[in-house]
This record gives C-alpha cells, sequence and structure tokens, in this order.
C-alpha cells in the first residue's frame, strides 16, 4: 500500500477514537497545507481541527513502529491458535465460550498438537464449577501438562515461595458462557498494512 495511503488510514482510525473518546469532530489535512509556511521544512504530517473551531488544532505525526510486525503477528498467531482450540474442544464435546486476556508469546514449532491437548485436558478438568463472568490464570496448569510453557519472573513477595525466581507464564481465561463452544483471544486493536 501506498506510504500517503497508509499514513491518512492511521490518522483517520485515530481521529475516529479521539473524537468518539473525547466526544469530538475532527477533520484534518496535511499540516503544510493548512500552514503553508511549513511547505518544505520540519514538520508533522497532518493537522487535526474540530469543524466548528478551526483554530483548536491537533499536530499529527504518524511513525511506523518497528516491533508493529511482530505484535501483529503475535495477535494473528494467538487467533489461529483460538481457532484450533475451537475446533479440539468442540470434537471433545466441552460446552464455554472462553476468552483468553494478554496470552504470552509462544514457539510451538513441532509441538503446536502437544500444546493443545494440553489445553484441552485443564479447560476440561476446570469445568466443574467454573461460573459463567469469572476468570482463572490457567497457565501453571498448562505447564505442569506442557514443559514447553513460558516462564516469567516471580514477583518477590507473593509468588516466591510457591514458585521461585521464575514462574509459568500466566494466562488468564474467563468463562463468558456455558453455552456453544468458542476460544477467543479479543485482544487484537493493531492493524498491520
Amino acid at each position: 500500500m501506498d506510504k500517503e495511503i497508509e499514513e491518512k488510514t492511521c490518522v483517520e482510525r485515530f481521529l475516529n477514537w479521539y473524537s468518539e473518546q473525547y466526544k469530538r469532530n475532527y477533520i484534518y489535512e496535511r499540516a503544510d497545507t493548512y500552514f503553508p509556511d511549513l511547505k518544505d521544512k520540519l514538520n508533522w504530517d497532518f493537522v487535526a481541527y474540530e469543524r466548528d473551531n478551526p483554530k483548536l488544532w491537533l499536530g499529527t505525526e504518524v511513525k511506523k513502529l518497528p516491533h508493529l510486525m511482530e505484535t501483529s503477528l503475535w495477535f494473528e498467531f494467538w487467533r489461529c491458535l483460538c481457532l484450533e482450540l475451537t475446533k479440539d474442544l468442540e470434537s471433545k464435546g466441552i460446552k464455554g465460550q472462553f476468552e483468553i486476556s494478554v496470552p504470552p508469546v509462544l514457539d510451538l514449532t513441532g509441538k503446536r498438537q502437544k500444546f493443545l491437548e494440553a489445553f484441552s485436558r485443564v479447560l476440561i478438568d476446570k469445568q466443574l464449577g467454573w461460573q459463567i463472568g469469572e476468570s482463572k490464570d490457567i497457565g501453571p496448569d498448562i505447564a505442569s501438562k506442557f514443559p514447553n510453557w513460558p516462564t516469567e519472573k516471580s514477583e518477590p513477595f507473593d509468588e516466591y515461595d510457591k514458585w521461585g525466581t521464575y514462574r509459568p507464564c500466566k494466562l488468564e481465561i474467563k468463562k463468558i458462557s456455558g453455552s456453544g463452544c468458542q476460544v477467543t483471544s479479543p485482544i487484537s486493536p493493531i492493524c498491520v498494512f
């Protein structure tokens, strides 16, 4: 996609979000169009202003984040993994809709099937008494069945006695519904062009 179109798309998405959050009605144009004396000088990319008050404006700079692609790949990885988890749980007759929040970065090269099996077993074991709306950290349970589960530094006062220096990464999962069968990770606000 053309760089200028990418920048305009980013500004439009930001302003849509900003306008909704702050009950504003912003429009935008290139900074050197709004301020002609900035032409061919260092400046920001866009100026956003209120339709009713053009003197109230925001300078907007669009930058490409170097880790954006990596983050987007992480979201896509978990989106695909959630579809596989849903199919696996469905085939085992598990009922419920589950949301995973902030899943860890995983390397499942050659271990994907073992992870799916461990995840399914943990969810089956946790079903009894799991209330709709309740969240659970199933990371330690998965780690007990899947040795390649990542670890993170333990909190010194809360977890060190139980886990030592490193604890299994958390995997918070919330039961949304008791019917149907679906696993999702609804945390993907980033788009890559």
